[in-house]
């Protein structure tokens, strides 16, 4: 067979495998009234992006993105997929904190495939803060829940609202308030929490980088936790790595990969 025939069925069926057996993500966040996934305890496969890599020494936790929709892949084992990575994994749909997820354990693990860098980026949805803590519909539905988000036009205050003290600098494991630059500020905001990213390979992450006194633009995805697990709060958006918060004056260089 020739070189470019073989590259055309070796891609069509690559196509074909991201794509078979896959459930949608977006029906997977349709809640009761109790706030659970109606999908919770559903063995699913999905396939789609990896838009955030926060997995741990021991565990995965990763985001994926298909057209319709993200989601949480959380338990063991560990998969360090990088961000843009095309997979597919199977476990069971499970609710924590709010927050719907595809999980896996000891006595039924995670099962992944991977296959490589994925044909198209993953473009950032625009929301207004208010926008991210009404992501639950009347329906009972949370169809932008764990996709890539992007909330413009922001200041960073600390977590009640306040100034942050002159020349802090972000915290890992710690809980931030975006605050629009409007009149509006006292009730347009969501919240961002900076988490580490070691697990798999050198950081990244915000911790350590100084907090902007400008306004800035914050890309991330749109996370859960409630402090009971319930559908309607606890929303706070998950930068990934240094360039997600954005000030257009130079913003903190991405480190580059030793040679």
């Amino acid at each position: 067979m020739k070189p470019l025939a073989l590259g055309l069925v070796t891609a069509l069926l690559l196509g074909w495998l991201r794509a078979v057996a896959a459930d949608p993500l977006r029906f997977l966040h349709c809640n009761s009234e109790n706030g659970m996934s109606l999908a919770a305890g559903k063995q699913v496969t999905i396939s789609g992006i990896v838009t955030a890599q926060f997995s741990t020494g021991k565990t995965s936790r990763f985001y994926v993105q298909d057209r319709t929709g993200g989601i949480c892949v959380f338990g063991s084992p560990k998969h360090c997929p990088a961000l843009g990575d095309s997979v597919r994994v199977t476990g069971r749909v499970a609710s924590y904190a709010g927050l719907t997820q595809i999980t896996g354990d000891a006595q039924s693990p995670l099962r992944f495939a991977a296959f490589g860098r994925g044909s198209r980026p993953v473009a950032a949805f625009v929301l207004s803060p208010m926008d991210v803590r009404r992501t639950q519909q009347p329906d009972g539905c949370e169809p932008n829940e764990s996709r890539l988000v992007q909330v413009p036009d922001v200041f960073v205050r600390n977590v009640g609202g306040g100034l942050t003290a002159p020349g802090a600098k972000f915290a890992v494991d710690t809980t931030y308030r975006l605050v629009h630059v409007g009149a509006d500020s006292a009730t347009n905001w969501v919240l961002i929490r900076v988490l580490p990213t070691t697990g798999c390979g050198p950081s990244n992450s915000l911790a350590g980088q100084p907090i902007p006194l400008m306004p800035v633009q914050v890309t991330g995805v749109l996370s859960q936790y409630s402090s009971r697990n319930a559908a309607l709060n606890g929303y706070q958006i998950l930068p990934r790595t240094r360039g997600d918060v954005h000030t257009g004056l130079g913003d903190y260089p991405e480190p580059r990969p030793p040679r």
